[in-house]
């Protein structure tokens, strides 16, 4: 789901981060409509900005763009655990959120990637990440895992209006066809509140058609990798949800 808000940018990063770290430029944010720890995150911004111009082009830019001012923002909203709050520390829309110390505080909410910021357009950095002769590879096994395993701690969140509860269950998108636009095709409604793949897909579309070969299916997977059920459709999908029960 791509979110639109007004928000205020609250210590970006200073400098882009390099390819060897990913690329992005990390942009807190705060607003009246996510009332949680957040944070924007700008792809490929160690690359996609004027030649010769230092890793911290966007950070300035960002900055001349929002410096004491709100500013609508939009991005991908997505759930991801990679910095959560210490130990059981909750995060709730019932608390106040606290002023951020640098540009990475404790968040489980993204909007990641950043599409806009102002009259900023970053519709063009979404793509591999890249810069000259080389990629970023993303996440090994063993890191996935290690986030695979926090826990999510926030209570409650209401994206635009509505109110969504979190029942532990981290949802992945995988489109049956590989596409780099695969965010864009899903559309602003209904709302898509978890990560979309938009890179390997072949391999995992392949691997897990072997249980559920319909065009739609929807498989529950444990944090051990063991598929504990799954259900395929040789229609639309429309209907087909049986994810939450059987969580």
């Amino acid at each position: 789901m791509t979110a639109t808000i007004t928000a205020v940018a609250d210590h970006i990063g200073a400098t882009a981060h390099p390819i060897s770290e990913d690329c992005d430029l990390h942009v807190p944010l705060r607003s009246r409509e996510i009332l949680v720890p957040f944070i924007g995150e700008v792809k490929n911004a160690c690359s996609e900005k004027p030649a010769g111009t230092s890793l911290a082009y966007w950070s300035d830019r960002i900055y001349e763009e929002t410096h004491g001012q709100a500013v609508v923002v939009s991005g991908v909203f997505r759930l991801w655990l990679e910095h959560p709050p210490a130990a059981n520390a909750i995060q709730t829309e019932a608390q106040r959120v606290p002023w951020f110390a640098n540009s990475n505080p404790d968040h489980q909410v993204e909007l990641h990637p950043i599409t806009a910021i102002g009259s900023l357009d970053f519709l063009g950095h979404i793509k591999r990440i890249r810069a000259g002769t080389q990629s970023y590879t993303g996440y090994g096994t063993t890191e996935l895992v290690t986030i695979l395993n926090k826990k999510l701690t926030i209570q409650r969140i209401t994206i635009q209006g509505v109110s969504y509860s979190v029942i532990g269950v981290e949802v992945i998108a995988v489109p049956t066809h590989a596409s780099s636009e695969a965010i864009r095709e899903l559309g602003a409604s209904p709302p898509v509140l978890f990560p979309v793949v938009t890179d390997g897909n072949d391999d995992i579309v392949a691997t897990y058609r072997m249980f559920a070969p319909g065009p739609h299916a929807e498989i529950l997977i444990d944090r051990q990798g063991y598929i504990r059920a799954s259900k395929e459709r040789k229609g639309d999908g429309s209907g087909l949800n049986p994810t939450a029960a059987e969580a």
